[in-house]
This record gives C-alpha cells, structure tokens and sequence, in this order.
C-alpha cells in the first residue's frame, strides 16, 4: 500500500494481509493523494485477473503490521502520531510463560477424593519462596468435564524452571515445588516431556496507535477505518 507514483502501469500488485503466506487475493491501495477516493486494484491469485475499482470504504483489517495503517501515518500531517505505534511499559513485558496440559478432574490433593470441577478456576501455590523457585499454576474453567485441562506458568527468563532440559527433571522440580499435590496422577510423562522441550513465548511490551479512521473530504464521504490488530497491536495470552 502506497501513494501513487508515476504511472498506472508502473504499479505494483502486493499483498494486504500480513498474517497470511499465500492469500487467495492480493490487493494494493493506490489513492493519488490523501484528497481523493481510495482508488484500488484487486488482483485474484488464483484466476490472475486484475479489477479496478474506486471504493468509498476502506476497511483495514490486516495484521499487527498493517500496510492501511503505516500509509494512513504517511499521509497523516497533524503531528499528532495518532497513527504512530505507541508503547507503554507493563509489569508483565518480557515475561516468559508455557502452558501445561493436565489430566481432566484431577485430584486437589495427595489421599482426597475431591476432584477438579472443570467449570471452576484454580490458582494453586508452590511451597518455594525465593523469585528464581517459586511458581503457581493459573488453571481456567473448562466446558467439557472429560478434557485435558490447561495450567498457566508465567515467570521471568531467569526462573529455573525455564532451565528444566527434560521431562524427569521438570517431574522433580513439579513435586518439589507443589508438595501437596500429587504430580503423577496430574500430569503425564510425555507432556513432561513436551513442555521441557518447548521454546516457550514472551509477554510484549503494550503497544496500540489512537487513530482509528480517516476521512476523506469529498461528497461521497469515503474513508478508511481500523478494526482489530491493525491498530491494537498488544496480544492477548492470558
């Protein structure tokens, strides 16, 4: 997406949709100034046939990189960034966190026949006490009784459980760290397994733009609105 520069045939069919690979269409944006309708070219990928059509509604709905809101910030001349990426900081930025799969109305504790209910939410605390040891397990309530529940562990990089190499030390540390549940009628050896060997991801820092739409100043009162990633740009892993 960009201004048009020099002529028509010069222009160049790029695809919209960040997020995706292979899209079936493409499509380019090419307004010849930010005064004017959006003027576009629509290319099908598939059929190679190529539409030109004048818009008086754009929708930019394309990724946490969108093309619609970069060009939206080119033409934008209030010196306002309403259209810049902005970044906040956050206690949770950079913060490292797996997920943990678990077995389906686990026991709540070691000799108990009280089970997990799997509409309801658990927080359950580790017995270490130091920053690099200690740990808690976030489970969300779950629909289906009889399907393997998900455990939330969010610490910093330098936690030790991030060091965990294989399923039998990630076993002793989950037993160590949560005496009084019973680890082997909880979590399986291959998910163990798994989640010692899995990379893991990292909590962003905050990040959105306050422009939401563009107007353009002709009688058909077209424009340019953003929905979804391309202006909120923070993920949501909790």
């Amino acid at each position: 997406m960009k201004k048009e520069e020099g002529k028509r045939e010069d222009q160049r069919t790029e695809k919209v949709d960040g997020n995706s690979q292979q899209p079936d269409t493409s499509c380019l944006i090419t307004p010849t100034n930010c005064q004017h309708p959006i003027d576009g070219i629509l290319k099908e990928k598939d059929r190679q046939q190529t539409y030109q059509f004048e818009p008086h509604l754009l929708v930019g709905c394309d990724g946490i990189n969108s093309l619609v809101r970069q060009t939206l910030d080119e033409w934008d001349n209030s010196d306002t960034n309403k259209f810049k990426i902005q970044f906040f900081p956050s206690a949770s930025s950079g913060l490292k966190y797996k997920v943990l799969t678990i077995q389906p109305n686990f026991p709540i504790e070691h000799n108990s026949s009280e089970r997990a209910v799997s509409t309801m939410a658990y927080a359950i605390r580790g017995a270490f006490s130091d920053s690099q040891h200690s740990l808690s397990l976030g489970i969300l309530p779950f629909a289906q009784p009889n399907e393997p529940r998900t455990a939330n562990i969010i610490r910093p990089p330098n936690h030790k459980i991030w060091n965990l190499s294989d399923g039998e030390k990630l076993y002793a540390f989950l037993e160590k760290a949560f005496p009084q549940l019973p680890i082997n009628q909880i979590m399986l050896p291959e998910e163990s397994d798994r989640f010692a060997k899995s990379e893991g991801e990292y909590f962003p820092m905050p990040q959105y733009c306050s422009g939401l739409h563009w107007l353009l100043p002709t009688k058909e009162n077209g424009g340019v609105v953003l929905v979804t990633f391309s202006y909120i740009k923070s993920k949501i892993m909790m």
